[in-house]
């Protein structure tokens, strides 16, 4: 059997159920980045939404706990240790698209390096020292997200895989490239109700790796904790809730006894580059 990937690259959104296995309970309902119309209600909203999240246990604190040394990154913007004073007065820890900018361990001298620049993967990939476990986040410009020009941000998918494909971690990496929103108002299939809150609409995801069943299309039911759950079944890592806890795993759409798929490069035009390049480490703003 080969060796099963190092590395798992998480392109994701603002939803928390991809690195803890839901949201704050209390808070969910107005979302991260509320707006109501009295300040009194917003204040408590916001004081609540910070209460749980640092209540809220991550798979960064299995990482930083497990005796094994597991290596990881999220590649969006730096963090500055001893910082979540100021994050939370500026509305930096209310950032839905990162949504460890809302806990006090973030900013600690710890924790706080692991959050870096987007553009420091392809340094990375080049000088050896990728992580065994990433996140890479666009910024609004490259993120597909209307009305940004969602052709910049195919480029700028393409100009992390080309990186990654040639580079020497592409025979162990396996790649899951998700959104969170899928570009509609409507979805003709009812979302499942796995739990009193259920599923949403269905987003699509790609699964790029060596490892990956070619021309497949898996229909088992995935949901976004099924990469949390890819994560703990590789580093043999406990659930965090009920959710990760009984979703499936991605699994079957990988095969570790095949040949490995040899990595299928698209070239990016100079000018597709400078068109991405201005955006790679571009700090989103709160909305």
């Amino acid at each position: 059997m080969h060796r099963p990937p190092n590395n798992n690259i998480l392109n994701q959104g603002e939803n928390a159920s991809t690195i803890a296995g839901g949201n704050p309970n209390k808070t969910a309902i107005f979302g991260v980045n509320p707006n109501p119309t009295t300040p009194n209600l917003r204040d408590e909203i916001a004081r609540v939404y910070l209460e749980e999240s640092n209540l809220t246990k991550t798979v960064a604190d299995l990482f930083m706990n497990n005796t094994h040394n597991i290596t990881w990154k999220y590649y969006d913007h730096l963090v500055r240790a001893g910082n979540y004073k100021a994050a939370v007065s500026s509305g930096r820890a209310f950032e839905y698209w990162n949504p460890f900018s809302a806990k006090g361990s973030t900013y600690t001298a710890s924790y706080s390096p692991h959050f870096v620049n987007r553009g420091q993967i392809f340094t990375e990939l080049k000088t050896g020292s990728f992580p065994e476990v990433s996140w890479v986040i666009p910024s609004f410009p490259i993120s597909e997200h209307a009305p940004a020009n969602i052709t910049t941000g195919m480029n700028w998918v393409k100009q992390v895989l080309n990186a990654i494909m040639s580079s020497p971690y592409w025979n162990s990496t396996a790649i899951i490239l998700t959104w969170d929103d899928y570009g509609g108002f409507y979805d003709h299939v009812p979302p499942p109700q796995i739990d009193k809150y259920g599923l949403g609409f269905r987003m699509p995801t790609l699964i790029i790796s060596p490892y990956a069943k070619p021309g497949y299309i898996d229909h088992t039911q995935y949901q976004f904790e099924s990469m949390l759950k890819f994560i703990e079944w590789r580093f043999n890592l406990q659930p965090l809730t009920e959710r990760d806890l009984h979703a499936n795993d991605l699994l079957n759409a990988f095969n570790f006894n095949q040949n490995p798929n040899p990595p299928h490069i698209v070239p990016l035009t100079i000018a597709q580059l400078n068109a991405v390049h201005p955006f790679i480490n571009l700090v989103r703003t709160i909305d």
